[in-house]
This record gives C-alpha cells, sequence and structure tokens, in this order.
C-alpha cells in the first residue's frame, strides 16, 4: 500500500495512516538523550485582551490587493484609517477574549496560576533581612 500504489478507499487511507503513525511515533528510546536544562526564569504571558497599540502593529504588515480571512476583507479596508479600525475592533476582540475565555478550561487555570503567583510575588517581602 505505500510502495508507490494509489490508495482509494477510506479503509486504506487509515490503515496507512495507523502504520505512519505507529512507525513514527513507537520508536526506541534515544541512546543519548538530550541534556534539557531547566528554565532559569519564569516567562511572562499576555493574559489580557489586545489592546490598540497591538492591533495596530498588526494592521501595519497586511499585505494589499490580499484578503486576510474567511470574509475576505482587502487588507486597504484597515490600512485606511488604523485608529478607527483598531478603536472598532479593540472593544469586539475584548469580547470575544472574554467570552472564549469563560470556556476555556485551560485559560481559566493559566489565569488562576497567573493571579495565584502574581499575588504571591507582591506578598513575598522583597529583602532578604525580612525573609528570616
Amino acid at each position: 500500500m505505500s510502495h508507490g500504489q494509489l490508495i482509494t478507499t477510506e479503509h486504506e487511507q487509515d490503515l496507512r495512516w495507523t502504520t505512519h503513525f505507529s512507525n513514527v511515533l513507537n520508536r526506541p528510546d534515544p541512546e543519548h538523550p538530550p541534556d534539557i536544562q531547566p528554565v532559569s526564569h519564569d516567562i511572562t504571558v499576555n493574559l489580557k485582551p489586545h489592546n490598540k497599540q497591538e492591533i495596530l502593529k498588526a494592521i501595519s504588515p497586511l499585505r494589499n490587493n490580499k484578503a486576510q480571512g474567511k470574509d475576505e476583507l482587502p487588507a486597504e479596508l484597515f490600512k485606511v484609517d488604523p485608529l478607527s479600525t483598531a478603536s472598532i475592533l479593540e472593544p469586539l476582540f475584548a469580547d470575544i477574549w472574554e467570552k472564549y475565555n469563560a470556556f476555556n478550561p485551560k485559560q481559566r487555570i493559566l489565569q488562576n496560576y497567573h493571579n495565584a503567583t502574581t499575588r504571591n510575588r507582591r506578598e513575598m517581602p522583597t529583602d532578604r533581612a525580612s525573609r528570616i
């Protein structure tokens, strides 16, 4: 099936994908595993909706004469007046962001973790003498 023959049925395609992923994913461990060091610092994750500056930054590189999405709105539509576009899109994006986060358990976990670590950092003493 995988030796240059045409796969014509869904069943044959499913079997071929199963074989492919079995070969790719079921390999022995490497002889010399990589030496991955733990991170030395936390990364910052922005869990807030996009602001006007970020929207403006996303509008400027849009290519002219190209429709950027399923709605097929041309880039020129956004570039005519980027400040007005950002003012219109900012509350829309914020609304979408809030609705998405309300139903996304992973995002809520990230937000809760972020809130807890931020609160803990604020509550922790900053100088060594006050920690003793």
